[in-house]
């Protein structure tokens, strides 16, 4: 019995094509989100104020180290829509003026081609330091994906002295994009990282699992078909829309999470925490339509939704924090970076792995002691003299 006889949860077919690799779970699924509502775009909604529609699009993120299978993951959703117009995939580098002028002008194929102007786009940036640089360039890219990100019914018109006017008429952007750390805090501003870009973001964080090895992806049996499948749904999906409803039991999950919820702790991540609502309303209605709901959405889909927003917290401290870095306080981060990585580590361990990243024994002991007294570190005697270390977990890894 093949998977399809099992289920038809558009999610649960696509993992289970991708088979088993060594790239993190969490990124073929956030990737796999991001394809959902690229295909919808904001042919769909939910009227979360009277007369105003709110689409699924989503700004995924994908971080971690270099070689982790950021652009693999970002590979197998792609290749779904690679053929499709309708969804207007644009991949690789490109400028704020460049994304205006795709949503809002004609262009031409390298064939030739005059293609009509689509302003439903999926953009997608395997890199996001190789895509959009760094500098005003990065910073004028970021404010527009910025205020694209929620839309708008009307035509909206942007203007410069070069190319005169560009119409866009009722833009939607979904956007999945990769990066390390290090390329990111490069790309994109602190204020952005701090404030209204990241409060629109999913940023899902990984890290290496070196118990996970696989000279070539296992895939199943069923693969060919069930891949077959799923291109057959993105196809439906990308024609498909209407409002989307949620049940009585839905919205009253949906009250009860919003009344108990608890603010941050740290006012950096409120901007984040203020457009959960929004987002978990994106990812219920992404979960119905894996579920091939025809527009209603359950309390199940509201509680997947939940924990899937609750997730995407977890990694904005850390990338936060790696923001707000400078010369003082890079010990720290390098520190906290190593440990949470490592777990456990000697004192005479983590002195070798921090001084190639040009912080000294007596940096070194200052960080870990505030890393101690933040109770984000313990320490404890060696077995053969001198200290162990011993990150703390806790919700966020």
């Amino acid at each position: 019995m093949g998977k399809l006889d099992e289920t038809q949860n558009f999610l649960d077919l696509y993992l289970h094509a991708i088979g088993r690799d060594e790239v993190p779970p969490l990124y073929h699924l956030w990737a796999g989100l991001a394809l959902l509502a690229a295909c919808v775009a904001d042919r769909v909604w939910v009227e979360k104020f009277r007369g105003a529609k709110l689409a699924p699009n989503l700004y995924v993120i994908l971080v971690g180290p270099s070689g982790l299978g950021k652009g693999v993951a970002i590979d197998q959703a792609t290749k779904f829509v690679r053929d499709l117009p309708r969804v207007n995939l644009y991949r690789g580098k490109s400028t704020a003026a460049h994304i205006v002028d795709r949503l809002g002008k004609p262009f031409r194929r390298p064939d030739g081609k005059r293609i009509l102007s689509n302003p439903k786009l999926f953009l997608v940036t395997p890199e996001i330091g190789m895509s959009v640089g760094s500098g005003p360039l990065a910073e004028d890219f970021v404010k527009l994906m910025t205020d694209l990100y929620t839309g708008s019914p009307d035509p909206i018109t942007v203007g410069t002295r070069m190319h005169g006017e560009v119409i866009i008429q009722a833009p939607c952007v979904s956007w999945l994009a990769g990066t390390t750390k290090e390329w990111l805090i490069r790309s994109v501003p602190r204020d952005a990282i701090e404030g209204g870009f990241f409060g629109r973001s999913v940023v899902v964080g990984a890290d290496y699992d070196h118990s996970k090895r696989f000279v070539r992806p296992q895939y199943p049996a069923d693969e060919p078909d069930v891949t077959a499948h799923l291109r057959a749904r993105v196809r439906a999906l990308a024609h498909l829309g209407g409002e989307m409803m949620l049940t009585a039991e839905a919205r009253e999950f949906e009250e009860y999470w919003y009344q108990q919820r608890e603010p941050p702790e740290d006012d950096l991540l409120l901007p984040v925490w203020k457009r959960q609502h929004d987002l978990l309303l994106k990812l219920a209605m992404l979960l119905c339509l894996a579920d091939g709901g025809a527009g209603v959405i359950s309390r199940q889909h509201v509680v997947w939704a939940q924990k899937l927003a609750v997730q995407a917290l977890k990694a904005m401290p850390d990338v936060q924090s790696a923001a707000a870095t400078t010369p003082d306080t890079a010990a720290t981060h390098a520190a906290r970076e190593l440990l949470r990585r490592n777990g456990r580590l000697q004192h005479s361990t983590l002195l070798r792995m921090v001084f190639s990243r040009g912080v000294n024994a007596t940096q070194l002991r200052e960080a870990v002691a505030g890393l101690i007294e933040a109770k984000q570190v313990t320490r404890e005697p060696g077995p053969r003299g001198g200290w162990v270390y011993q990150w703390v977990k806790r919700g966020g890894g």
